[in-house]
């Protein structure tokens, strides 16, 4: 058997700044598969700086769309949403206002591999779609409800919730066995309360709940943990 596995060329693998990708086995993953541009992860959270380099080559783009014809042309009720939606200002501009969260979160999913430059993602040729549930800045995600059915009925493969609350919905669980109807795989985080209370989306039937480990591949001390978590990751 070659033990020989593929490193990509990233700035921040190559120095080990990206721990992560380590602890996780990434390289070994990679020899098996590169990810799959067919294969669109949503990005359910702050919105994405989607221009920036190491991102802008893996965005999900609508092909059922003419960018900027001001037609629905896919009659899906929303307006040129070429490369997904924001809900907080009900436009086809899915910017995050200031890169830091769902560009974070995007990047780690899905940032362009192999590039030489910026960061590797494990999803290296998977696609992203940006989808902001947020209304400004405010670090509130009003609009949950209304993202989820988009990239649901948009064609995600699969969901990212990096965000939690603490309260259960019949109607979020209906929407969560929605997508899953629909054969989508549901990621969210189990929170940094440092609590084994159960949180939500990431409690749900059906949803994988990941806690948080930290370098040395211990509980990250903020990580929420116990019987509704279901994986821990880096």
């Amino acid at each position: 058997v070659d033990d020989i596995v593929f490193s990509p060329d990233d700035e921040s693998y190559a120095d080990s700044t990206q721990w992560h990708l380590y602890t996780i086995d990434a390289a070994q993953a990679w020899d098996i598969t590169k990810g799959n541009s067919d294969i669109v992860i949503g990005i359910i959270d702050t919105g994405v700086y989607w221009h920036h380099p190491d991102l802008e080559g893996n965005i999900w783009t609508n092909t059922g769309e003419i960018p900027d014809n001001n037609i629905d042309d896919d009659n899906n009720g929303y307006i040129d949403d070429v490369h997904g939606w924001d809900f907080g200002s009900g436009d086809n501009d899915p910017t995050e206002d200031a890169p830091v969260h769902g560009t974070h979160v995007a990047g780690i999913a899905a940032a362009v591999t192999n590039n030489g430059v910026g960061i590797a993602s494990i999803g290296f040729n998977t696609k992203f779609m940006p989808v902001k549930i947020t209304s400004g800045s405010s670090g509130e995600f009003p609009f949950p409800f209304e993202g989820i059915r988009y990239a649901v009925d948009n064609g995600a493969d699969i969901l990212n919730f990096s965000w939690r609350g603490t309260s259960y919905s019949n109607a979020e669980q209906e929407l969560m066995n929605y997508a899953i109807s629909k054969g989508v795989a549901i990621i969210s985080a189990a929170g940094n309360d440092n609590s084994d209370a159960p949180t939500y989306p990431a409690s749900y039937k059906g949803v994988l709940s990941v806690a948080g480990t930290q370098n040395g591949d211990t509980r990250y001390p903020a990580s929420n943990y116990g019987e509704t978590v279901d994986v821990a990751a880096p």
